[in-house]
């Protein structure tokens, strides 16, 4: 991380038509659609623009940081150890196995590279992330060492690598069942991968790369157990046969990718809702201006300025674009009319009702009843 001093600007906004967009929101029954009508939908649109249209930018000096570039971290790294990590990612390459890496603190490193690396599950995606691979095609290059500076969970700055051999995803288990604990004591670890998956690991502090001579690509699977995620049982399938699959699929991905980019770009200009839609489109707005309320009281950065309007983009113009579909108030309260008009209508069965001319008092002659414990019960 880098620390530098910069002049952003401070979006300050109007607290008394905020409290109010809020109360709006708060208080009214937009799931009732004598509620949500082209009136109060436009009442609370002309709030929220009042108060967009209101925020004003005031500059003022701060301290930031951010992840180094990409030739940034490169740099750091040096060349010899980027050289030294694209020949070991390539011969791992070559041995058929996808490597994967795991966070910790450096001083953990050489005992996962003694016993391995344990955890709760036998899921290799909880505790690693699986990196690219060139499947042979070519010498690997490794193209992110940004996000090896910078990891993702915690900043860890020590990186265990390990090597996951093909016949792991669709034949043999990868995980060693060592133990069985309570499993509902918390950070019950019963799985391992043994240290002979484990290639080694990296200091990022010391931009060192240690090797673990306890790696081996040979492995004897024997009562390991499969991993929940990866594992998928191909029958008749080899390494050869797997890496080729996973080449075309790749390409086959991009190439869906691709179109699906273009499908969503159609579709993001789409603002067309249904009026079934607009009550809840209204109250994810709720959460929106409260956590503007809470979380920036005396004002916002520029970040959470340009999170506010991503927010609002999509959702507050389609409320906006609703407004025609919806009722009036007039048009409600005319329904409203109408359909107390039709209860207090007498019904034609109850005048008849009051002619008693019709009526048959003799329909229940013919029933004899006995005294019985069983109510209702007809002899």
């Amino acid at each position: 991380m880098i620390k530098y001093e910069t002049t952003e600007n401070k979006y300050l906004y109007d607290l008394n038509t905020l409290e109010q967009i809020i109360r709006l929101l708060e208080s009214g029954a937009y799931y009732d659609e004598r509620y949500c009508t082209q009136e109060n939908v436009t009442t609370l649109v002309n709030l929220i623009n009042t108060f967009l249209n209101g925020i004003t930018q005031e500059p003022h000096k701060v301290i930031k940081e951010r992840h180094e570039t990409e030739a940034e971290a490169r740099e750091y790294f040096g060349q010899d150890f980027i050289n030294t990590f694209d020949n070991l990612l390539t011969a791992l390459d070559k041995q058929k196995t996808i490597v994967a890496l795991h966070g910790t603190n450096p001083e953990i490193c050489p005992r996962i590279c003694e016993t391995g690396l344990q955890y709760k599950l036998p899921s290799l995606s909880g505790t690693a992330v699986q990196q690219s691979m060139a499947y042979e095609q070519h010498d690997m290059h490794y193209e992110n060492y940004e996000s090896l500076l910078n990891w993702g969970h915690k900043e860890y700055k020590g990186l265990v690598i390990l090597a996951i051999p093909y016949e792991c995803y669709y034949k043999e288990g990868l995980w060693n069942h060592f133990q069985k604990t309570d499993s509902s004591a918390y950070g019950g670890q019963d799985y391992r991968i043994d240290p002979d998956f484990v290639v080694g690991y990296i200091d990022v502090d010391n931009k060192k790369l240690v090797i673990n001579p306890k790696y081996n690509r040979q492995h004897n699977y024997e009562g390991y157990v499969k991993d929940n995620e990866l594992f998928k049982e191909k029958k008749g399938m080899d390494n050869d046969t797997m890496q080729k699959a996973i080449i075309e699929s790749e390409k086959d991905f991009n190439s869906m990718k691709s179109n699906t980019t273009y499908q969503q770009s159609e579709e993001e200009q789409d603002d067309k809702v249904k009026i079934s839609e607009v009550p809840y489109l209204i109250e994810e707005l709720t959460g929106t201006f409260n956590s503007v309320r809470f979380g920036y009281p005396n004002g916002m950065t520029e970040d959470r300025y340009k999170y506010l309007l991503e927010e609002l983009s999509m959702n507050f113009r389609k409320i906006q674009n609703a407004i025609p579909q919806l009722k009036t108030n007039a048009q409600v309260e005319q329904e409203e009319k109408e359909k107390y008009e039709i209860f207090d209508q007498p019904s034609t069965d109850s005048l008849n009702a009051n002619d008693s001319s019709d009526f048959d008092w003799d329909w229940g002659e013919n029933i004899e009843w006995e005294e019985t414990d069983t109510v209702g019960k007809s002899k």
